[in-house]
């Protein structure tokens, strides 16, 4: 009775988890997601570039052809305008055709705007964000 109330709990809280889910090459996309990257224009970050679909985030970043300084450069921009733009809850990140490198951007991103220099001001104030990031654990 106990291990069903249990599991009973885990799996509403798996219900509420929000994935952000980026594309990187355009290799890696699912068949039902290729006619919309056919609309994105060469080099250009647009609203078309999100997609929501139910409680997860879809982004699409299949139409740059960068420098990899470059493409880190954008990837840094692109977790600090994630963390702006989601709203306040646990967010879990899934990095399709990427390294570790690249997730690391993403996830510096958000860090640095997620900080708020307290340690440094005279006059503190609470943060009220309460936005987290993580790995996406795939199962197996």
């Amino acid at each position: 009775m106990l291990y069903n109330i249990i599991m009973a709990k885990k799996s509403k809280i798996t219900n509420f988890k929000s994935k952000i889910i980026i594309y990187i090459k355009s290799s890696s996309l699912p068949a039902e997601l290729k006619d919309h990257t056919k609309l994105l224009k060469k080099n250009t970050f647009t609203p078309k570039n999100f997609l929501r679909k139910n409680n997860d985030i879809i982004l699409f970043v299949t139409n740059f052809h960068l420098e990899p300084f470059q493409m880190n450069y954008l990837l840094l921009n692109l977790g600090m305008k994630l963390y702006n733009f989601c709203g306040n809850e646990t967010f879990y990140l899934e990095l399709v055709g990427g390294d570790k490198n690249k997730e690391f951007n993403i996830r510096l991103g958000w860090q640095l705007e997620s900080y708020n220099f307290q340690k440094f001001k005279k006059i503190k104030s609470k943060n009220n964000k309460l936005k987290s990031l993580h790995k996406n654990e795939k199962k197996n």
